[in-house]
């Protein structure tokens, strides 16, 4: 159970596969272009050449991206919907359940509610909303999805007006990102890396930190049948890459993405890898892994709430490159176009980003840090994160020294699914 007697939080990307062995269906950006109208359209759009230039062209750090402004938003004077329900979509358990009461409870003068619907992975998230099955009020994707989300008009731009907490609040990478320059669509959710989760009971700490190559554990057949490593294509591809020294975890090269997808291939038959979601947070906890790639808000999760009980935390080990060169990432919060109750989610949004309410969201259920400038990250050992898990605290210079998964044009999109299929066939 986790805090206050609520349900344990899950990771950030928990999901069962609708079929054992079978790789998720990927919506394309063209498929998710033509699922889309223009607000108020009846028939899909073909997209500008600005937009083909922003699809063949992602944001990447040294290419900053503005992304283009289809209506305005809406006035800060527009009023707070009476008796509406907010319709947030979210991956599973990624938010404490109690905020959403005391949204409820802040405005309740205006008769509102919140209600949580789930994706499995952002995949289904984006494919859902694209079609209409889903019309959220909030929704929750990573930087990798907003140029194809905004080219297909299925955001709206933002009232800066009325989410004065991003400016109070937050790092100011976060208020003028690269994928998103101006903030126009996005504000920040959650930031985390991705590295290596152990179980210091069985390797020591000095046996991956004499490594010339930490990564290579993973590979090692001394831990068969006791690594785990990430189901998921651009996380488990990235691992291939990094590992081999290529920095640029977007690369469109067909050689270095086979040359990753043979090196899993190599991991998992060395070590009958098991490629899992939540082989850290509740495998490893429950020491059934000895070994994992991981992202630190897992591994802080396994160590907040899911060893068992009389087992300290100082069992966990986390590495994470010390030059900061290895994956880093974030979540945004974002208000889809077909939002019906538009001021109320930037109410939400605004509430979300109060240090008070993000620091509860991290600390009493997800485990993953916000990227707030109340927070010293070097504090948040032994305050909230153990001391064997330091490596696990997000620090700003990674943002600058790190590699983020981004989106990729189509045909270097097509080039990871041909490289995942084979690996999921190989698994």
């Amino acid at each position: 159970m986790g805090p206050n007697g609520g349900a344990r939080p899950f990771s950030r990307r928990e999901f069962l596969r609708r079929s054992a062995g079978a790789a998720v269906a990927l919506p394309s950006a063209a498929a998710i272009l033509a699922a889309c109208t223009k607000p108020g359209a009846t028939s899909g759009t073909k997209p500008s050449s600005v937009e083909e230039d922003l699809l063949a062209h992602p944001a990447r750090p040294d290419h900053p991206v503005t992304l283009p402004l289809y209506q305005d938003p809406i006035p800060a004077s527009t009023p707070i919907e009476e008796g509406a329900t907010l319709q947030v979509y979210n991956w599973a358990d990624y938010l404490w359940p109690r905020l959403f009461r005391e949204f409820e409870d802040a405005y309740s003068k205006y008769g509102v509610k919140v209600n949580l619907t789930t994706f499995n992975d952002i995949d289904e998230g984006v494919a859902k909303l694209a079609s209409g099955q889903v019309t959220p009020d909030v929704f929750f994707p990573d930087p990798s999805q907003i140029t194809k989300l905004v080219v297909s008009k299925l955001l709206q731009p933002l009232q800066h007006d009325l989410i004065p907490n991003l400016e109070a609040n937050y790092w100011p990478e976060f208020q003028n990102p690269f994928y998103d320059q101006g903030w126009h669509y996005t504000v920040p959710y959650t930031i985390y890396t991705t590295g290596i989760a152990y179980r210091r009971d069985h390797i020591p700490d000095e046996k991956i930190r004499s490594m010339s190559n930490p990564y290579e554990i993973l590979w090692d057949p001394e831990y068969k049948g006791r690594v785990t490593v990430y189901d998921d294509r651009r996380e488990l591809l990235a691992l291939g890459l990094i590992k081999n020294g290529i920095k640029d975890v977007n690369t469109g090269d067909p050689s270095l993405i086979n040359m990753a997808k043979d090196d899993i291939l190599k991991l998992i038959d060395a070590t009958n890898a098991q490629l899992t979601i939540n082989g850290v947070y509740v495998k490893m906890a429950e020491d059934v892994f000895w070994v994992g790639q991981s992202w630190s808000g897992d591994v802080v999760a396994a160590a907040l709430y899911y060893l068992p009980k009389g087992v300290s935390p100082d069992v966990l080990g986390y590495w994470y490159p010390s030059d900061g060169g290895g994956v880093i990432g974030n979540d945004t919060m974002v208000i889809p176009a077909s939002a019906k109750s538009p001021r109320l989610a930037h109410e939400f949004l605004n509430f979300m980003l109060d240090k008070t309410n993000a620091w509860n969201n991290f600390t009493n259920w997800n485990g993953y840090q916000p990227p707030l400038t109340s927070i010293d990250p070097t504090s948040l050992v032994p305050k909230v994160v153990p001391p064997s898990l330091s490596e696990a605290v997000v620090l700003p210079k990674y943002f600058d020294t790190g590699s983020f998964i981004l989106g990729v044009s189509p045909s270097v999109d097509a080039l990871y699914n041909q490289a995942w299929d084979e690996i999921k066939a190989g698994a």
